[in-house]
């Protein structure tokens, strides 16, 4: 029997643990969180931080014969320079991988695939004298390497920045012009240096600032919209000589003006997977995984499309789970509990309550309620029962 090594241990690696079951592999989980649910169903673990990634020379790459990134950062990157040792398949080189995940790097991919991109400047914290070149405001300013949003703040104005900086921890930031648009991503299966297939899903922010907690598919973007952004993808593909694989935007529209967020080869988190895979019935974990273990997409023809929301439960205090209450009702809805009664939680986004599936009626209702999702459901906490 074959081995694969799963790369993280946490709720979103389940989806891709359980295809990885039906394929008949044995599978070797990844992760240093020995009270994760992926530990519990593997055939063995290896208990190591994969965010370091010197921790790479701890594995023996005998013991495997694929390796499957889950869908975070950390992971795809230790998993792509894993991959190096015995060229695995289903990755770009560690420079490349690298290079998509670093914002600063990220910039010159784009320029390199002729790609528009908004004014933005790289400085160190340490030493911000650059930052006096920069006079593009509204502006954001982001670590490097964040995600979820984290560290990352609007700006204002030249003197706001300058007094921000001397908060700053020492490292790389990227200041860019701040865009005023519209949300979406696009997720695009790659064959052959060619879009295979791809799927759009408009998102919202309805919580904590720059952090996606909110979603729905199929999108309602002009066609024109969706037609631009896979000509800029696809000359992104040629130009960097992306492998076979998926590879995920987010992008803003505004009118008729599109700018790219940031790309991602690995599959993107709060199970995403699983919001295409209920709207568009397209197997979109299995055909993530299918590269990694050197077989070919399976794509079969999917029937009508569903229409969508997600939701991604949490607040902006901490506070024991009490209940989640259900405020409508939808034609169907999905809970996936990431705490139990009595479970402390931390402010978003460092964590997460759960994720909710709604199935709207129609088209018209999802583009209605999608942004004002969270107002559908309420967290109970245990102090007092009081509500929020």
């Amino acid at each position: 029997m074959e081995k694969v090594l799963l790369i993280g241990s946490s709720y979103s690696a389940l989806t891709i643990l359980k295809i990885l079951k039906n394929l008949n592999f044995k599978i070797i989980v990844c992760g240093n969180n020995k009270l994760d649910p992926c530990h519990k169903l593997s055939d063995k673990s290896i208990f190591l931080d994969y965010s370091n990634l010197k921790n790479i020379e701890l594995i023996d790459p005998k013991l495997f014969d694929y390796i499957v990134p889950s869908f975070n950062d950390s992971a795809y990157l230790f998993a792509t320079k894993l991959a190096q040792k015995k060229k695995n398949p289903g990755f770009d080189s560690f420079k490349t991988a690298n290079a998509i995940q670093k914002k600063n790097l990220y910039e010159k991919l784009l320029a390199q695939s002729e790609i528009p991109q908004l004014k933005y400047l790289v400085f160190n914290s340490l030493n911000p004298s650059l930052i006096k070149e920069f006079n593009s405001f509204p502006a954001i300013l982001k670590p490097i390497d964040s995600h979820s949003g984290k560290g990352c703040k609007k700006i204002s104005s030249k003197k706001e920045l300058l007094n921000l900086i001397k908060t700053l921890s020492n490292k790389l930031y990227i200041i860019e012009e701040f865009f005023n648009g519209s949300l979406h991503s696009h997720s695009a299966f790659i064959s052959q240096k060619k879009i295979v297939i791809d799927f759009f899903v408009d998102e919202f922010t309805t919580n904590y600032p720059f952090q996606v907690n909110c979603s729905n598919s199929p999108s309602n973007l002009k066609k024109t919209v969706k037609f631009k952004i896979r000509e800029f993808i696809q000359n992104f593909v040629i130009t960097h000589n992306l492998c076979d694989g998926l590879l995920h935007t987010q992008f803003l529209v505004k009118n008729n003006s599109f700018f790219i967020v940031e790309s991602m080869r690995r599959g993107p988190g709060d199970l995403y997977n699983k919001l295409i895979e209920e709207s568009h019935s397209f197997q979109y974990t299995l055909n993530y995984i299918l590269p990694f273990v050197g077989k070919s997409y399976i794509f079969t023809k999917t029937k009508y499309d569903k229409f969508f929301g997600r939701l991604t439960l949490d607040r902006m205090t901490k506070g024991n789970i009490f209940s989640i209450e259900f405020l409508s009702s939808f034609k169907n809805t999905k809970l996936f509990p990431l705490k139990v009664v009595g479970d402390e939680f931390i402010e978003a986004p460092e964590d997460k309550i759960g994720i909710i599936f709604v199935e709207y009626r129609n088209k018209k209702e999802m583009i209605k309620i999608t942004p004002k999702l969270n107002n559908f459901f309420r967290i109970n906490i245990i102090d007092n029962e009081k509500k929020i």
